[in-house]
């Protein structure tokens, strides 16, 4: 049985470019970045279509945010034995984190900002970073947004969150 050999690939100029279809969409003039792909081209396109006659919909909407700061960044040495001394803030320290203490009880937009920032450094240095929220009293409306449930392996007063993106991720 003679195999037969596979034809050289195509010159870029002469491919088809899949997003080509979308040049002539109202939104596709107005974008300032690349289209991806023709998922994002037809997914975007969709929203805008079955949006636009009650809203304003911007595409690929450019989101320029002030520098932002993170109260405490740990990032714990290989051998963190030492922190065992230091109680629940030693504990907490085990593992790479941010902890942001509030000296009055925050507001679930509050905690909000914390996670906005957290994820923008787990983004950033591409590592996971448990989000540690320290407050004087309890957060009612941070518990009920969040859907916390206090832990059991922490003792009271610890609430985490059920929400993980990947193993070991966690808001607490």
């Amino acid at each position: 049985m003679a195999v037969r050999p596979r034809p050289p690939p195509r010159p870029a100029h002469a491919r088809n470019n899949p997003c080509d279809f979308a040049r002539g969409l109202p939104f596709a003039q107005s974008l300032g970045a690349p289209i991806e792909t023709p998922y994002d081209t037809f997914a975007k396109g969709l929203i805008e279509g079955a949006l636009s006659v009650g809203s304003t919909v911007s595409i690929e909407r450019s989101v320029t945010l002030p520098t932002l700061y993170s109260d405490t960044v740990i990032a714990p040495f290989e051998d963190s034995a030492a922190l065992a001394s230091r109680g629940m803030l030693g504990r907490m320290g085990r593992e790479p984190c941010v902890i942001e203490p509030h000296a009055k009880v925050p507001t679930a937009y509050q905690v909000d900002q914390c996670l906005a920032r957290a994820s923008m450094l787990r983004a950033e240095q591409n590592r996971l970073r448990i989000l540690w929220v320290i407050s004087t009293g309890r957060p009612r409306s941070v518990i009920t947004a969040w859907g916390l449930r206090e832990s059991p392996d922490w003792g009271p007063g610890v609430y985490l969150s059920r929400i993980t993106r990947a193993k070991g991720d966690r808001l607490a």
